[in-house]
């Protein structure tokens, strides 16, 4: 550009979970976007933005109407589908979120999220950390490190 100077970067989708119907797509962007976009027509609409991400994961549970996002610097991001509750992003891993998945507790029925990241430790490798999910409130607590 003339003058040196830079203009804002491109956005472009880096991960995306696919709806059980398949007319949905839940997407994270480089800038720190989540959105939905109807397979139909194309139409992106926001649901989340914190511009300090850099979603790299993302899963959604259909069922209770959350959608959570990792990103490149360790944190997750908590994302109402329904309009439920204001998203909000937590630092929750030392290194690059690699994978977020959903799970229930077969005794309880409990939400539970795993997120794994890639950062380098003591140890030699990354960590798996799962956080039980209210799932009205979006508030995660860590249960454990694995």
């Amino acid at each position: 550009r003339a003058g040196g100077k830079k203009g804002p970067r491109e956005e472009f989708v880096r991960c995306c979970a696919l709806l059980s119907q398949g007319t949905h797509v839940i997407c994270g962007t480089n800038q720190g976007r989540a959105v939905r976009l109807v397979r139909d027509t194309g139409v992106w609409s926001c649901l989340y933005k914190n511009s300090t991400c850099q979603f790299t994961a993302v899963s959604v549970d259909e069922l209770l109407q959350v959608a959570v996002l990792g990103d490149a610097r360790g944190g997750l991001s908590v994302v109402s589908l329904s309009g439920a509750f204001v998203g909000y992003t937590f630092s929750a891993h030392q290194g690059h979120v690699m994978d977020v998945f959903f799970r229930r507790c077969a005794s309880t029925g409990q939400a539970l999220v795993y997120s794994g990241d890639n950062a380098e430790n003591a140890a030699g490798g990354g960590a798996i950390h799962r956080f039980a999910l209210d799932a009205s409130s979006g508030h995660m607590r860590k249960s454990c490190t694995i």
